[in-house]
């Protein structure tokens, strides 16, 4: 058949069982009215994320009212418990909106190096044993992180040798990056998919979910696009990267899809198969659906998601 421009139009049945119209016209993928009604959902109203006002101040206030809070493996909030990288991201998102990273080690990929003697109030600070742990510097020789056996803590680099001797170095967000982790510099943003995007944050993800209960990063890449856009894109990602116009890494813009290949997968026979999606929010940022942060979250293209990076595309 036939679209309203004289372009070859093709009828799709997704999984549910409703019907969308997609138009594709050469390597650009245009969005078009669905077949039939769609009864899926966008954020129910338009989230207010304040503005970025950050404070050293409240910063360490946030950290020292969770004092005694006790360790839990994988811990992110003050009901069931911290681990240190959860008590970093908790204290930064409660104190000053930005959402920091959930793993020590994407922690560590932000922010400007910083030396030991040059150490302020509100530094990331790191230590490696086992695995990398991180924390906040206090000031006065003092820093707050989580640990087995001590939960969450007020610990002193001069008093307690463990930490000194296990000290990895430390870090200080730069303006740049406080901007670029705190929503409301999206919440206004030119690309219709960027504004939208932001609006999802913190809902759970779920593989193959398709509501604000839990969804998964394809479905956050084609609600977004078709409630913001009009924009009817393929369900899974490797399907989206089929279509669209090619973006060169160098040409990025807000608002380009990137693509991952080997993300959030172990199965022998997806290797080397585009497994994970994302929309670009400019200087080396993104926003998804992330499995590892267990939510929609903004994220930066630290090495790990430069290696396993497959591709763009704009639509």
């Amino acid at each position: 058949m036939k679209g309203r421009n004289g372009l070859a139009a093709v009828l799709l049945i997704a999984a549910a069982g409703s019907a969308v119209l997609y138009v594709q016209s050469g390597d650009r993928f245009s969005g078009v009215q669905p077949a039939i009604e769609d009864d899926s959902e966008s954020p129910a109203e338009i989230r207010d994320y304040g503005e970025l006002d950050y404070s050293t101040e409240q910063l360490l206030d946030q950290a020292y009212a969770l004092k005694g809070i006790p360790f839990e493996s994988g811990g992110k909030e003050p009901g069931t418990g911290f681990n240190s990288s959860g008590f970093v991201q908790y204290v930064f998102q409660e104190a000053t909106g930005i959402r920091m990273p959930r793993i020590a080690a994407h922690q560590n990929d932000l922010g400007d190096n910083i030396p030991f003697d040059d150490l302020i109030p509100g530094d990331l600070v790191f230590f490696k044993n086992e695995s990398l742990m991180s924390g906040i510097y206090m000031g006065d020789g003092e820093f707050m992180t989580v640990s087995l056996s001590g939960g969450t803590e007020i610990l002193s680099f001069e008093k307690d040798r463990f930490w000194t001797e296990h000290f990895a170095g430390a870090r200080r967000l730069t303006e740049e990056e406080k901007e670029a982790l705190h929503p409301s510099t999206y919440s206004g943003h030119d690309h219709p998919a960027v504004k939208e995007a932001v609006q999802y944050l913190d809902t759970p993800y779920l593989f193959g979910g398709t509501d604000r209960e839990g969804l998964d990063c394809s479905f956050l890449v084609q609600e977004v696009f078709r409630e913001s856009l009009g924009v009817y894109l393929p369900r899974v990602s490797r399907d989206q990267f089929r279509v669209g116009e090619n973006v060169a890494l160098d040409d990025l813009q807000a608002g380009d899809v990137l693509y991952f290949s080997d993300i959030d997968s172990a199965k022998v026979e997806t290797a080397g198969q585009v497994t994970h999606t994302g929309i670009y929010l400019g200087n080396d940022f993104m926003i998804h659906a992330s499995r590892t942060e267990e939510m929609t979250q903004i994220s930066y293209l630290n090495d790990y998601w430069n290696e396993a990076f497959t591709g763009a595309r704009r639509f």
